[in-house]
């Protein structure tokens, strides 16, 4: 699942969230929130958010890691 490129994160988000509902209603290992956040911004459309979640995964890293920063949109993954 993957947002698609011309959905709004709104409509993105619902599907999501039914998709991670039906997984829960399957019994399946309950998702901790954080986990369920980072799959959801993996998920999001690269083409739209691909400089947003670059500067998001940086400031995650922190100036400690600043060697290992994302320099272009192409190092995440594709759609």
């Amino acid at each position: 699942m993957r947002q698609g490129a011309f959905e709004y994160i709104i409509s993105f988000k619902q599907r999501y969230n039914n998709a991670l509902k039906a997984y829960s209603n399957q019994k399946n290992p309950v998702m901790k929130p954080e986990d369920i956040a980072m799959d959801f911004f993996s998920k999001l459309d690269n083409r739209r958010y691909a400089e947003f979640k670059t500067m998001f995964i940086n400031s995650l890293r922190g100036s400690q890691y600043s060697h290992l920063k994302i320099k272009t949109r192409c190092a995440l993954s594709p759609n």
